[in-house]
């Protein structure tokens, strides 16, 4: 994400009219189990109070959280890692316009806007009857307790697999079977811990892109579907003191494709 402010002008009447129809992030697939969710969400803004999104990286805060403050229509303000608007800005501005503040916990300067935000939140510093804040982290980042004491926590650590499969072929256009494999490999992957950074959703989504745009098959006997999992999931295997990936992870990582993507996958994850 990048820091900015949406919502002016054209862009404004555009936000607008996607909340309305319903359209709100087309980066969002809305299965059973995100409405349930983005349900939830929704009663609490609607009531005043924060959010808290928490989840490891590649869950879809981000995505979730924007598509929630489209539906609510109005401006977005948006405050991240690596954002030229600070959290402390981000927030002046949204709270006087009523704006949606979505804010990442580990942006630059947010530990600074806390006592200024958890104020807001409590009625102690003026601002817009409208305003309300999204506040994304991950598990184990310092959201201080001034501040979780005035959000309500939705843990977004990962979707059922129906989801997965659903956002999965929409954002790579693979069918059911074959981006099933993929996302049954990943899981698995996860479940075992052997790895050294979380295999997240968006590998799935992004090991199943490379291989519709290659042309690769989904098949333990394609070396070029071989190459993108060991490229893809590779980078997230445990290293020994060289810095480098054991080989015996890398030679786990070809038996999950042949076991998922050999002539006879395995059965499907729950």
């Amino acid at each position: 994400m990048s820091g900015r402010t949406e919502g002016s002008g054209q862009e404004e009447r555009q936000a607008s009219e996607r909340a309305a129809d319903g359209a709100v992030e087309p980066g969002l697939v809305w299965t059973g189990a995100i409405d349930a969710i983005a349900a939830r969400a929704s009663l609490y803004l609607s009531v005043g109070y924060g959010l808290h999104l928490r989840g490891p990286a590649g869950t879809g805060k981000a995505t979730l959280a924007r598509a929630l403050a489209a539906r609510r229509g109005g401006e977005i303000v948006i405050a991240s890692l690596g954002a030229p608007v600070e959290p402390l800005a981000a927030l002046t501005v949204a709270s006087a316009a009523g704006a949606t503040l979505i804010v990442d916990a580990e942006a630059e300067g947010f530990a600074a806007s806390v006592p200024r935000l958890a104020a807001t939140l409590s009625g102690g510093a003026p601002a817009h009857s409208g305003f309300r804040v999204i506040v994304l982290s991950r598990p184990g980042a310092a959201v201080p307790e001034l501040l979780l004491d005035r959000l309500v926590t939705i843990d977004c650590d990962g979707y059922d697999r129906e989801t997965e499969l659903a956002i999965v072929c929409a954002r790579s256009g693979l069918g059911p079977d074959e981006a099933g494999r993929i996302i049954d490999m990943v899981r698995d992957l996860r479940r075992s811990r052997e790895y050294a950074h979380r295999p997240s959703l968006r590998c799935a989504i992004t090991l199943a892109a490379l291989a519709k745009a290659s042309g690769a098959a989904i098949r333990a006997d394609d070396p070029l579907f071989v190459a993108l999992v060991l490229d893809v999931l590779g980078a997230r295997l445990k290293v020994g003191p060289d810095g480098l990936v054991d080989p015996r992870y890398r030679q786990m990582l070809q038996k999950l494709v042949g076991h998922f993507c050999g002539d006879r996958p395995g059965p499907l994850s729950p």
